[in-house]
Protein backbone atom coordinates (compact mmCIF):
# COMPACT_ATOMS: atom_id res chain seq x y z
CA UNK A 1 0.00 0.00 0.00
CA UNK A 2 1.45 3.36 -1.08
CA UNK A 3 1.01 5.82 1.84
CA UNK A 4 2.08 9.90 2.13
CA UNK A 5 2.32 12.18 4.58
CA UNK A 6 1.14 15.60 3.95
CA UNK A 7 3.46 18.24 6.28
CA UNK A 8 0.43 20.20 6.98
CA UNK A 9 1.62 23.11 9.74
CA UNK A 10 4.60 22.25 10.07
CA UNK A 11 6.21 24.98 11.09
CA UNK A 12 4.16 24.89 14.84
CA UNK A 13 5.10 22.79 18.07
CA UNK A 14 4.66 19.62 18.34
CA UNK A 15 2.35 19.17 14.62
CA UNK A 16 5.99 18.75 12.49
CA UNK A 17 6.75 16.23 15.49
CA UNK A 18 4.05 14.46 15.00
CA UNK A 19 4.01 14.18 11.59
CA UNK A 20 7.82 12.54 11.81
CA UNK A 21 6.20 10.22 15.00
CA UNK A 22 4.56 8.24 12.08
CA UNK A 23 7.31 6.87 10.62
CA UNK A 24 6.65 3.18 11.12
CA UNK A 25 3.73 3.39 9.69
CA UNK A 26 5.72 4.43 6.38
CA UNK A 27 7.23 1.57 3.77
CA UNK A 28 9.71 1.75 0.90
CA UNK A 29 6.96 3.74 -1.30
CA UNK A 30 5.82 6.21 1.02
CA UNK A 31 6.00 9.84 0.07
CA UNK A 32 6.25 12.86 2.45
CA UNK A 33 4.67 16.18 0.77
CA UNK A 34 4.94 19.93 1.45
CA UNK A 35 4.22 22.97 -0.16
CA UNK A 36 6.23 24.14 -2.63
CA UNK A 37 7.52 27.34 -2.82
CA UNK A 38 4.44 28.92 -4.51
CA UNK A 39 2.06 28.37 -2.23
CA UNK A 40 2.42 31.87 -0.35
CA UNK A 41 -0.98 31.42 1.52
CA UNK A 42 -1.10 29.06 4.16
CA UNK A 43 -2.44 28.20 7.40
CA UNK A 44 0.63 28.95 9.36
CA UNK A 45 1.21 32.31 7.12
CA UNK A 46 -2.43 33.79 6.08
CA UNK A 47 -0.75 37.08 5.15
CA UNK A 48 1.88 35.73 3.24
CA UNK A 49 5.23 36.41 4.79
CA UNK A 50 8.63 35.04 3.76
CA UNK A 51 10.45 34.67 6.72
CA UNK A 52 7.38 32.12 7.96
CA UNK A 53 7.44 30.33 4.96
CA UNK A 54 11.09 29.76 4.49
CA UNK A 55 10.37 28.46 8.43
CA UNK A 56 7.98 26.16 7.17
CA UNK A 57 10.50 24.74 4.60
CA UNK A 58 13.03 24.64 6.97
CA UNK A 59 11.25 22.32 9.33
CA UNK A 60 9.22 20.00 6.81
CA UNK A 61 12.98 19.23 5.10
CA UNK A 62 13.91 18.16 8.89
CA UNK A 63 11.05 15.65 8.64
CA UNK A 64 11.66 14.20 5.95
CA UNK A 65 15.41 13.74 7.26
CA UNK A 66 14.39 12.33 10.05
CA UNK A 67 11.83 10.41 8.52
CA UNK A 68 14.56 9.28 5.90
CA UNK A 69 12.51 10.33 2.71
CA UNK A 70 12.88 12.85 -0.12
CA UNK A 71 10.58 15.83 0.35
CA UNK A 72 8.32 16.19 -2.37
CA UNK A 73 7.49 19.77 -3.32
CA UNK A 74 3.28 20.62 -4.06
CA UNK A 75 2.94 22.54 -7.55
CA UNK A 76 0.81 24.95 -7.52
CA UNK A 77 -2.39 24.41 -9.72
CA UNK A 78 -4.46 27.56 -11.00
CA UNK A 79 -7.82 27.48 -11.34
CA UNK A 80 -8.69 23.56 -10.77
CA UNK A 81 -12.15 22.03 -11.86
CA UNK A 82 -13.82 20.72 -8.08
CA UNK A 83 -17.87 19.55 -7.45
CA UNK A 84 -19.58 21.67 -6.03
CA UNK A 85 -20.03 19.04 -2.91
CA UNK A 86 -16.07 19.34 -2.76
CA UNK A 87 -15.72 22.56 -3.17
CA UNK A 88 -18.30 23.38 -0.67
CA UNK A 89 -16.58 21.06 2.08
CA UNK A 90 -13.30 23.07 1.36
CA UNK A 91 -14.64 26.13 2.07
CA UNK A 92 -15.85 24.70 4.79
CA UNK A 93 -12.48 23.64 6.16
CA UNK A 94 -11.14 27.27 5.38
CA UNK A 95 -13.41 28.76 7.71
CA UNK A 96 -13.19 26.49 10.06
CA UNK A 97 -9.30 27.54 10.12
CA UNK A 98 -10.04 31.16 10.25
CA UNK A 99 -12.80 30.56 12.96
CA UNK A 100 -10.11 28.83 14.70
CA UNK A 101 -7.59 32.01 14.56
CA UNK A 102 -10.56 34.64 14.77
CA UNK A 103 -13.08 33.37 16.24
CA UNK A 104 -15.23 34.53 13.84
CA UNK A 105 -18.04 31.90 12.32
CA UNK A 106 -18.81 33.39 8.93
CA UNK A 107 -17.60 35.10 5.82
CA UNK A 108 -20.39 37.88 6.33
CA UNK A 109 -18.31 38.81 9.75
CA UNK A 110 -15.08 39.18 8.03
CA UNK A 111 -13.23 42.71 7.28
CA UNK A 112 -11.73 42.91 4.24
CA UNK A 113 -8.11 41.73 5.14
CA UNK A 114 -9.58 38.63 6.76
CA UNK A 115 -11.91 38.02 3.74
CA UNK A 116 -8.85 38.11 1.39
CA UNK A 117 -6.96 35.66 3.53
CA UNK A 118 -10.59 33.52 2.67
CA UNK A 119 -10.02 33.65 -0.78
CA UNK A 120 -6.76 32.90 -0.64
CA UNK A 121 -7.05 30.12 1.01
CA UNK A 122 -9.90 28.79 -0.91
CA UNK A 123 -7.03 28.37 -3.45
CA UNK A 124 -4.24 27.06 -1.82
CA UNK A 125 -6.75 24.33 -0.68
CA UNK A 126 -8.45 23.58 -4.36
CA UNK A 127 -4.67 23.31 -5.05
CA UNK A 128 -4.24 20.98 -2.85
CA UNK A 129 -6.89 19.09 -3.47
CA UNK A 130 -6.73 18.58 -7.28
CA UNK A 131 -3.44 18.15 -6.66
CA UNK A 132 -4.10 14.88 -4.32
CA UNK A 133 -7.08 13.75 -6.64
CA UNK A 134 -4.05 13.28 -9.71
CA UNK A 135 -2.01 11.26 -6.94
CA UNK A 136 -4.61 9.26 -5.76
CA UNK A 137 -5.35 8.26 -9.36
CA UNK A 138 -1.64 7.68 -9.67
CA UNK A 139 -1.42 4.97 -7.41
CA UNK A 140 -1.55 6.60 -3.68
CA UNK A 141 -3.78 4.49 -1.46
CA UNK A 142 -3.69 6.49 1.81
CA UNK A 143 -2.50 10.00 2.96
CA UNK A 144 -1.99 10.88 6.71
CA UNK A 145 -2.46 14.67 7.93
CA UNK A 146 -2.20 16.19 11.59
CA UNK A 147 -5.72 17.06 12.43
CA UNK A 148 -7.91 16.81 9.58
CA UNK A 149 -10.32 19.63 9.28
CA UNK A 150 -8.22 22.86 8.68
CA UNK A 151 -7.50 24.33 5.27
CA UNK A 152 -4.47 22.52 4.04
CA UNK A 153 -5.86 18.90 5.69
CA UNK A 154 -9.10 19.21 5.00
CA UNK A 155 -8.44 19.67 1.28
CA UNK A 156 -6.11 16.23 1.31
CA UNK A 157 -9.18 14.60 3.15
CA UNK A 158 -11.99 15.64 1.01
CA UNK A 159 -9.73 14.46 -1.87
CA UNK A 160 -9.32 10.73 -0.15
CA UNK A 161 -12.94 10.64 0.43
CA UNK A 162 -13.57 11.52 -3.22
CA UNK A 163 -11.01 9.14 -4.54
CA UNK A 164 -12.70 6.79 -2.33
CA UNK A 165 -8.85 6.26 -0.74
CA UNK A 166 -7.84 6.11 2.72
CA UNK A 167 -7.00 8.95 5.21
CA UNK A 168 -5.44 8.67 8.74
CA UNK A 169 -5.41 11.85 10.88
CA UNK A 170 -4.02 12.35 14.02
CA UNK A 171 -3.40 14.80 17.10
CA UNK A 172 -2.73 15.40 20.43
CA UNK A 173 -5.62 15.92 21.67
CA UNK A 174 -6.37 16.54 25.43
CA UNK A 175 -2.42 15.93 26.58
CA UNK A 176 -3.05 12.54 24.89
CA UNK A 177 -1.91 11.10 21.56
CA UNK A 178 -5.17 10.06 19.04
CA UNK A 179 -5.26 8.94 15.45
CA UNK A 180 -8.13 7.75 13.50
CA UNK A 181 -8.41 5.93 10.27
CA UNK A 182 -11.34 6.64 7.85
CA UNK A 183 -12.56 8.84 10.41
CA UNK A 184 -12.42 12.11 11.66
CA UNK A 185 -10.90 13.32 15.05
CA UNK A 186 -14.49 14.37 15.80
CA UNK A 187 -16.39 11.43 14.63
CA UNK A 188 -19.30 10.70 17.25
CA UNK A 189 -19.08 7.34 15.34
CA UNK A 190 -15.40 6.71 16.38
CA UNK A 191 -15.15 8.45 19.70
CA UNK A 192 -18.17 6.69 21.26
CA UNK A 193 -17.26 3.51 19.98
CA UNK A 194 -13.95 4.36 21.97
CA UNK A 195 -15.05 5.24 24.72
CA UNK A 196 -17.38 1.90 25.37
CA UNK A 197 -14.85 -0.14 24.36
CA UNK A 198 -12.17 1.84 26.95
CA UNK A 199 -15.14 1.60 30.00
CA UNK A 200 -15.89 -2.08 29.13
CA UNK A 201 -12.19 -2.74 29.87
CA UNK A 202 -12.02 -1.84 33.34
CA UNK A 203 -15.91 -0.95 34.38
CA UNK A 204 -14.73 -0.33 38.14
CA UNK A 205 -11.58 1.86 37.31
CA UNK A 206 -14.24 3.65 35.35
CA UNK A 207 -16.23 5.03 37.55
CA UNK A 208 -13.11 5.73 40.16
CA UNK A 209 -11.88 8.21 36.98
CA UNK A 210 -15.40 9.99 37.12
CA UNK A 211 -15.74 10.35 40.57
CA UNK A 212 -11.79 11.91 40.66
CA UNK A 213 -13.10 14.05 37.12
CA UNK A 214 -16.06 15.67 38.64
CA UNK A 215 -14.54 16.32 41.94
CA UNK A 216 -11.51 17.93 40.15
CA UNK A 217 -13.84 19.72 37.99
CA UNK A 218 -16.51 21.12 41.28
CA UNK A 219 -13.19 22.38 42.64
CA UNK A 220 -12.16 24.36 39.85
CA UNK A 221 -8.88 21.89 39.57
CA UNK A 222 -7.56 21.45 35.73
CA UNK A 223 -8.56 18.08 34.73
CA UNK A 224 -7.95 17.37 30.28
CA UNK A 225 -8.06 20.96 29.89
CA UNK A 226 -7.72 23.98 32.20
CA UNK A 227 -10.34 24.98 34.58
CA UNK A 228 -12.87 27.26 33.69
CA UNK A 229 -14.65 27.79 36.67
CA UNK A 230 -11.47 28.68 39.22
CA UNK A 231 -12.13 32.17 39.18
CA UNK A 232 -16.26 31.44 39.45
CA UNK A 233 -17.32 31.87 43.15
CA UNK A 234 -19.35 28.98 44.94
CA UNK A 235 -23.10 29.56 45.56
CA UNK A 236 -22.76 32.66 43.78
CA UNK A 237 -25.80 33.28 40.67
CA UNK A 238 -25.90 37.30 39.45
CA UNK A 239 -28.80 36.93 37.77
CA UNK A 240 -32.66 37.62 40.04
CA UNK A 241 -34.41 33.89 39.88
CA UNK A 242 -37.87 33.18 41.09
CA UNK A 243 -37.45 29.65 42.67
CA UNK A 244 -41.23 29.12 42.76
CA UNK A 245 -40.90 28.43 38.95
CA UNK A 246 -38.71 25.46 36.90
CA UNK A 247 -35.53 26.35 36.06
CA UNK A 248 -33.80 25.63 33.25
CA UNK A 249 -29.85 26.70 32.65
CA UNK A 250 -28.60 26.28 29.15
CA UNK A 251 -25.25 26.24 28.48
CA UNK A 252 -24.26 26.79 24.72
CA UNK A 253 -20.39 26.24 23.58
CA UNK A 254 -18.36 28.73 21.33
CA UNK A 255 -19.55 29.48 18.57
CA UNK A 256 -16.94 29.00 16.18
CA UNK A 257 -15.77 25.59 17.56
CA UNK A 258 -19.20 23.97 17.79
CA UNK A 259 -20.08 24.84 14.35
CA UNK A 260 -17.58 24.02 11.94
CA UNK A 261 -17.15 20.22 14.62
CA UNK A 262 -21.01 19.54 14.60
CA UNK A 263 -20.70 18.24 11.20
CA UNK A 264 -19.15 14.25 12.55
CA UNK A 265 -21.86 14.76 15.63
CA UNK A 266 -24.26 12.64 14.76
CA UNK A 267 -27.63 15.60 14.15
CA UNK A 268 -27.78 18.76 12.35
CA UNK A 269 -25.84 21.61 12.97
CA UNK A 270 -28.10 24.26 14.54
CA UNK A 271 -28.15 27.85 15.30
CA UNK A 272 -27.36 27.53 19.55
CA UNK A 273 -28.92 31.79 19.62
CA UNK A 274 -31.87 30.82 17.37
CA UNK A 275 -32.82 27.68 19.12
CA UNK A 276 -32.83 29.57 22.39
CA UNK A 277 -35.13 32.29 21.35
CA UNK A 278 -37.15 29.45 20.20
CA UNK A 279 -37.19 27.80 23.64
CA UNK A 280 -37.91 30.73 25.11
CA UNK A 281 -40.78 31.51 22.48
CA UNK A 282 -42.57 28.46 23.13
CA UNK A 283 -42.56 28.02 26.81
CA UNK A 284 -44.73 29.93 29.84
CA UNK A 285 -43.09 32.71 31.23
CA UNK A 286 -45.03 32.31 34.24
CA UNK A 287 -43.92 28.75 34.55
CA UNK A 288 -40.29 28.55 33.54
CA UNK A 289 -37.16 30.59 34.25
CA UNK A 290 -34.29 30.25 31.52
CA UNK A 291 -30.81 31.18 32.64
CA UNK A 292 -27.77 31.20 29.76
CA UNK A 293 -24.86 30.71 31.50
CA UNK A 294 -22.17 31.62 28.64
CA UNK A 295 -18.86 30.00 28.55
CA UNK A 296 -16.02 31.79 29.71
CA UNK A 297 -14.08 31.04 26.62
CA UNK A 298 -16.99 33.20 24.55
CA UNK A 299 -15.54 36.44 25.66
CA UNK A 300 -13.52 36.78 22.82
CA UNK A 301 -15.97 36.03 20.27
CA UNK A 302 -17.22 38.51 17.89
CA UNK A 303 -19.28 41.25 19.57
CA UNK A 304 -22.06 41.37 17.44
CA UNK A 305 -22.09 37.37 18.14
CA UNK A 306 -21.61 38.12 21.59
CA UNK A 307 -24.28 40.95 21.65
CA UNK A 308 -26.77 38.69 20.05
CA UNK A 309 -26.62 36.26 23.42
CA UNK A 310 -27.05 39.17 25.59
CA UNK A 311 -30.60 40.52 23.64
CA UNK A 312 -32.10 37.61 24.79
CA UNK A 313 -32.57 38.58 27.85
CA UNK A 314 -34.30 41.89 26.15
CA UNK A 315 -36.95 39.53 24.09
CA UNK A 316 -38.18 37.26 27.11
CA UNK A 317 -38.55 38.54 30.84
CA UNK A 318 -38.08 35.05 31.82
CA UNK A 319 -34.54 34.71 30.05
CA UNK A 320 -31.33 36.09 32.12
CA UNK A 321 -27.99 35.63 30.71
CA UNK A 322 -24.70 35.44 32.77
CA UNK A 323 -21.60 37.18 30.94
CA UNK A 324 -18.61 34.42 30.23
CA UNK A 325 -16.31 36.86 32.63
CA UNK A 326 -19.21 36.93 34.88
CA UNK A 327 -18.00 35.24 38.56
CA UNK A 328 -21.58 32.94 38.84
CA UNK A 329 -21.15 29.47 39.91
CA UNK A 330 -21.62 26.92 37.03
CA UNK A 331 -21.67 24.16 39.30
CA UNK A 332 -24.30 26.38 41.85
CA UNK A 333 -26.12 26.89 38.54
CA UNK A 334 -26.65 23.52 37.78
CA UNK A 335 -27.52 22.49 40.82
CA UNK A 336 -30.71 24.60 41.11
CA UNK A 337 -31.65 23.97 37.90
CA UNK A 338 -34.32 21.56 37.00
CA UNK A 339 -33.24 20.74 33.64
CA UNK A 340 -30.07 21.21 31.87
CA UNK A 341 -29.85 22.21 28.37
CA UNK A 342 -26.22 22.09 26.00
CA UNK A 343 -25.45 22.03 22.66
CA UNK A 344 -22.50 20.08 22.58
CA UNK A 345 -20.64 20.84 26.32
CA UNK A 346 -19.07 18.27 28.51
CA UNK A 347 -21.64 20.10 31.16
CA UNK A 348 -24.41 17.63 30.24
CA UNK A 349 -22.11 15.03 31.10
CA UNK A 350 -21.59 16.34 34.14
CA UNK A 351 -24.66 17.53 35.16
CA UNK A 352 -26.00 14.00 34.35
CA UNK A 353 -23.53 12.40 36.37
CA UNK A 354 -25.11 14.61 39.10
CA UNK A 355 -28.66 13.25 38.67
CA UNK A 356 -30.36 16.22 36.88
CA UNK A 357 -32.74 15.97 33.84
CA UNK A 358 -30.81 16.93 30.44
CA UNK A 359 -31.46 18.33 27.07
CA UNK A 360 -29.56 18.13 24.38
CA UNK A 361 -30.20 19.94 20.56
CA UNK A 362 -28.36 19.13 17.73
CA UNK A 363 -24.86 16.92 17.38
CA UNK A 364 -22.20 16.50 20.37
CA UNK A 365 -19.86 14.09 20.34
CA UNK A 366 -21.45 12.11 23.17
CA UNK A 367 -24.56 11.21 21.14
CA UNK A 368 -24.10 7.92 20.45
CA UNK A 369 -24.12 7.64 23.97
CA UNK A 370 -27.58 7.84 26.44
CA UNK A 371 -26.45 10.62 28.40
CA UNK A 372 -29.28 12.86 27.86
CA UNK A 373 -32.66 13.68 25.80
CA UNK A 374 -31.46 14.29 22.31
CA UNK A 375 -33.80 16.66 19.84
CA UNK A 376 -32.73 18.55 16.75
CA UNK A 377 -34.70 21.41 17.83
CA UNK A 378 -35.98 23.73 20.80
CA UNK A 379 -39.53 23.32 19.49
CA UNK A 380 -39.46 19.39 20.07
CA UNK A 381 -37.49 20.19 23.47
CA UNK A 382 -40.12 22.46 24.29
CA UNK A 383 -42.59 19.94 23.86
CA UNK A 384 -41.40 17.21 25.68
CA UNK A 385 -40.67 19.61 28.49
CA UNK A 386 -43.81 20.85 28.84
CA UNK A 387 -45.51 17.55 28.98
CA UNK A 388 -42.98 16.04 30.94
CA UNK A 389 -41.77 13.57 29.13
CA UNK A 390 -37.69 13.87 29.88
CA UNK A 391 -36.12 10.63 31.83
CA UNK A 392 -33.36 10.81 33.54
CA UNK A 393 -30.49 9.10 32.14
CA UNK A 394 -28.04 6.39 33.33
CA UNK A 395 -25.19 7.84 35.39
CA UNK A 396 -22.88 4.94 34.24
CA UNK A 397 -24.07 6.74 30.66
CA UNK A 398 -21.57 10.12 32.04
CA UNK A 399 -18.86 7.70 33.73
CA UNK A 400 -18.01 6.46 29.78
CA UNK A 401 -17.41 8.83 28.47
CA UNK A 402 -15.87 11.18 31.15
CA UNK A 403 -13.51 8.21 31.33
CA UNK A 404 -12.86 8.36 28.02
CA UNK A 405 -12.50 11.77 28.15
CA UNK A 406 -9.76 12.02 31.08
CA UNK A 407 -8.06 9.06 30.51
CA UNK A 408 -8.18 7.64 27.07
CA UNK A 409 -4.49 8.12 24.79
CA UNK A 410 -3.03 5.81 21.94
CA UNK A 411 0.28 4.59 22.43
CA UNK A 412 2.79 5.46 19.71
CA UNK A 413 6.51 4.08 19.96
CA UNK A 414 8.07 8.23 19.11
CA UNK A 415 5.68 9.53 22.23
CA UNK A 416 6.08 9.78 25.58
CA UNK A 417 2.81 8.67 26.61
CA UNK A 418 1.50 10.52 30.15
CA UNK A 419 3.23 13.68 29.60
CA UNK A 420 -0.52 15.65 29.78
CA UNK A 421 0.95 19.31 28.79
CA UNK A 422 3.24 20.40 26.61
CA UNK A 423 6.96 21.07 27.61
CA UNK A 424 9.43 22.16 25.13
CA UNK A 425 9.40 18.78 23.66
CA UNK A 426 9.49 16.14 26.59
CA UNK A 427 6.40 14.40 24.88
CA UNK A 428 9.17 13.10 22.19
CA UNK A 429 11.73 10.42 22.26
CA UNK A 430 13.60 12.29 19.40
CA UNK A 431 14.01 15.73 18.10
CA UNK A 432 13.43 17.83 14.92
CA UNK A 433 15.49 20.88 13.96
CA UNK A 434 14.61 24.18 15.01
CA UNK A 435 16.84 26.42 13.45
CA UNK A 436 16.96 29.21 15.59
CA UNK A 437 17.72 32.23 13.03
CA UNK A 438 14.67 31.55 10.82
CA UNK A 439 12.60 31.08 13.31
CA UNK A 440 13.53 34.17 15.41
CA UNK A 441 13.12 36.17 11.98
CA UNK A 442 9.33 34.61 11.25
CA UNK A 443 8.75 35.87 14.66
CA UNK A 444 7.40 39.40 13.87
CA UNK A 445 5.31 38.17 11.49
CA UNK A 446 3.71 35.56 13.66
CA UNK A 447 3.55 38.08 16.32
CA UNK A 448 1.46 39.97 13.11
CA UNK A 449 -1.47 37.05 12.88
CA UNK A 450 -2.20 37.67 16.64
CA UNK A 451 -1.96 41.36 16.58
CA UNK A 452 -4.39 40.90 13.58
CA UNK A 453 -6.85 39.02 15.13
CA UNK A 454 -10.30 41.05 15.71
CA UNK A 455 -11.16 41.21 19.36
CA UNK A 456 -9.83 43.54 22.53
CA UNK A 457 -6.34 42.56 23.90
CA UNK A 458 -6.92 41.69 26.40
CA UNK A 459 -3.88 40.73 29.91
CA UNK A 460 -4.49 37.24 28.55
CA UNK A 461 -3.32 38.11 25.01
CA UNK A 462 -0.78 40.22 26.69
CA UNK A 463 0.81 36.93 28.03
CA UNK A 464 0.49 34.50 25.57
CA UNK A 465 2.83 37.22 23.33
CA UNK A 466 5.15 37.86 25.91
CA UNK A 467 5.52 33.51 26.48
CA UNK A 468 6.21 33.48 22.34
CA UNK A 469 8.85 35.98 22.73
CA UNK A 470 10.15 34.17 25.62
CA UNK A 471 10.17 31.46 23.56
CA UNK A 472 11.54 32.34 20.21
CA UNK A 473 14.62 34.11 22.06
CA UNK A 474 15.23 30.58 23.90
CA UNK A 475 14.69 28.54 21.09
CA UNK A 476 11.59 26.40 23.34
CA UNK A 477 8.06 25.50 23.00
CA UNK A 478 5.82 26.12 26.54
CA UNK A 479 2.82 26.65 24.63
CA UNK A 480 1.48 24.88 21.43
CA UNK A 481 2.72 26.88 18.71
Amino acid sequence: MKKGILLNLVAHYPVAELHAAQKDKLNDDSRIYCLGKDYKYTNANPFGRKAIKNYEMLRAKSVAEFLDKQLIEIPFIKNPEISTDDLQKIENAVMSSIASMTRLTSRFELDSRWLNVYLNWVETSKSIFKFFENEFADGLDEILVFNGRMLEDGAARTAATSANKNYTVYDFQKGGYYEYYNGSLHSVDAQCERALRFYLDDPKKAHKVADEFVNSKLEGKDTYERSYTKLQQKNKINVPLDRQKKIISIFPSSDDEYRFLGGDWGAPIVNQVDEILSLAANLDQSKYEIVVRMHPNMSNLSKPLLDSYKKLQTFFPHCHVIDPDDVSSTYTLIDISDIVLCFCSTVAVEANYFRKLVVNIGGSPYYNIPISNYFNNAVDAAKAIKANRLKLKSKRASAIWINFLWKYQMDNPYINIGIRRFSGGDEFKFKIDQPYLPRLLAAPWRAEIQLRVPGKKNLNFLKVILVSVKDVLLNSFSIKS
